[in-house]
C-alpha cells in the first residue's frame, strides 16, 4: 500500500515517520519525501496510518477499511 501526503507550505521537516498497524501487523517507515509504501499487507485486514513530522507529537491518522472482496 502506498501512503502519500502534501507536504505543508512554507515548513521545512528534517522526516516523515509512517506507521501502519493493525492486530497482526506493525511497521513504522521514516522517510524524507512524503510517500512510504508498505508491503505484505493481508487485504482482508484493515490498517490504521499514522504520518507525523519529526518533532511533532501528534501526527495525522487515517483508518484504512479491509478489503472483504476477493
Amino acid at each position: 500500500m502506498s501512503v502519500v501526503w502534501d507536504l505543508p507550505e512554507n515548513i521545512t521537516v528534517a522526516n516523515w515517520s509512517v506507521h501502519c498497524y493493525n492486530d497482526t501487523y506493525n511497521q513504522t517507515i521514516t522517510t524524507t519525501e512524503p510517500t512510504a509504501v508498505f508491503t505484505d499487507l493481508d487485504h482482508t485486514a484493515g490498517y490504521n496510518i499514522e504520518v507525523k513530522a519529526a518533532g511533532m507529537s501528534v501526527g495525522q491518522a487515517i483508518t484504512v477499511a479491509a478489503n472483504s472482496i476477493t
